[in-house]
């Protein structure tokens, strides 16, 4: 199952569209905090509002054919009387988005090495955050490959998908309005 979903993001222009436009953006986020602010900290280009949105757009796209596909075009009876479990399946399906998300995650892993050669980095801090990071669009990623598995058309997984999303990054703003401490 994991060979065969990973053969279908790369026989298409998805997962190559996908790893390299991510890297392009997060790239150029890196350029502008990293080295144009004379930054050490990668973290603050991962947590900047650019790469957020567009790993919030970007996830519907690569998780609405996952499990939405298979029930459109009636493959999932075949796929569901193989000889393997239904958890093996949903595994293999996520396990093939998480190594596509990785490729790029891959390549960020290589920023605090660059980092190095300009002064003092903290890398321990640098490396939490990537991996903090990798965890979080594991999470986004498990969404949009559950919101497949509940759905037939691929549009509305990617159009629910995306309302979740998008629902989830605004509310770290709308926790903002709300007091945190005592009231008096």
């Amino acid at each position: 199952i994991y060979k065969k979903e990973l053969r279908s993001y790369f026989t298409t222009m998805t997962g190559y569209a996908f790893v390299a436009f991510f890297c392009l953006v997060v790239g150029f986020v890196f350029y502008y905090m990293n080295v144009l602010g004379a930054s050490a900290f990668v973290g603050y280009a991962l947590r900047y509002s650019y790469v957020q949105v567009i790993l919030m757009v970007l996830v519907p796209v690569l998780t609405m054919k996952v499990f939405a596909d298979e029930r459109h075009t009636k493959t999932d009876q075949m796929l569901f009387t193989a000889p393997i479990t239904v958890g093996k399946i949903v595994m293999g399906k996520f396990l093939a988005t998480a190594t596509i998300f990785g490729i790029p995650v891959l390549v960020i892993m290589t920023y605090p090495l660059i980092m190095m050669d300009y002064g003092n980095t903290p890398v321990g801090a640098n490396y939490a955050s990537i991996i903090g990071f990798f965890l979080m669009g594991l999470s986004l990623f498990a969404i949009g490959t559950f919101i497949s598995s509940i759905t037939e058309n691929q549009v509305i997984s990617a159009v629910v998908t995306f309302a979740i999303l998008l629902f989830l990054f605004i509310l770290q703003y709308i926790s903002g309005i709300f007091p945190t401490g005592e009231m008096a």
